[in-house]
């Protein structure tokens, strides 16, 4: 029997609501690579294509991963249909530089009972991107999970990914509302600080610092996740100060 890591918890001592994997022995790694020429340019100086907003990543575009579950995906959209999938994710090459970033997406599950969606930020390096983990990242997720707590409000977990499987849980909140409705989602974030603030339809619902956080450096990649079915669309990537698409704050 495979003996679960131990987890950091939320103030009540909830577990996460991810599968979870105690670590393997580690695949080969990379150092974080330079961005390979399919890598969208999505902070200022802005390229691209005329007339396109380089602020908002081709979710079709060259160098994008569709890896685990079963993608269909648009210029701004992209559904994961596979209601068995665990770690279904879709990789997109960007070129992010180094200071405080703003990541925003509108999303829903479209499955049933145990579902999760979300967003691994300032990723870096060359990874698989096939198993529990999402190489080195950082993931902000939304998981209902009736069975676990006994309701089926959404919960929001902050997760620090070091590798293809090495993935611990770092913070959590209780959300209103449904994860089965579409939300809009802002994630503000400070990697040198390790500062992380999420909005969700302008209301902040999180704000938090921690070493573990805490990185040097851009980033080279971003990927939407999913646990069973889920609706992606209108991901944006500005800088941190850039005001968002509803500008309404409000609690921790």
């Amino acid at each position: 029997m495979v003996a679960a890591p131990t987890m950091p918890t939320g103030p009540t001592g909830e577990l996460p609501s991810l599968p979870i994997q105690s670590p393997a022995p580690p695949a080969v790694e990379t150092a974080p690579a330079a961005p390979s020429d399919a890598a969208q340019s999505i902070l200022p100086p802005m390229t691209g294509m005329p007339g396109r907003d380089p602020t908002r990543p081709d979710l079709s575009g060259p160098g994008v991963r569709l890896l685990a579950g079963s993608w269909r995906t648009a210029e701004s959209e992209a559904d994961q249909l596979d209601g068995r999938a665990l770690y279904a994710k879709l990789v997109i090459p960007v070129e992010i530089p180094a200071g405080p970033v703003a990541y925003e997406f509108t999303a829903r599950s479209a499955g049933s009972g145990w579902v999760g969606f979300g967003m691994h930020i300032h990723g870096r390096g060359q990874w698989r991107m096939t198993d529990y983990g999402g190489g080195d990242s950082v993931l902000v997720w939304i998981t209902s999970d009736p069975a676990r707590y006994g309701d089926a409000d959404p919960r929001l977990q902050v997760y620090r990914s070091r590798g293809e499987v090495d993935q611990s849980l770092q913070y959590w909140v209780r959300l209103g509302g449904s994860a089965y409705e579409d939300r809009l989602y802002r994630i503000e974030y400070d990697p040198a600080a390790g500062a992380l603030r999420v909005l969700v339809d302008g209301v902040a619902v999180l704000d938090i610092a921690k070493p573990s956080l805490a990185v040097t450096g851009g980033a080279d990649f971003v990927a939407l996740r999913a646990l069973d079915r889920a609706e992606f669309t209108d991901v944006r990537i500005v800088p941190a100060d850039q005001g968002g698409q509803a500008a309404e704050t409000g609690h921790e």
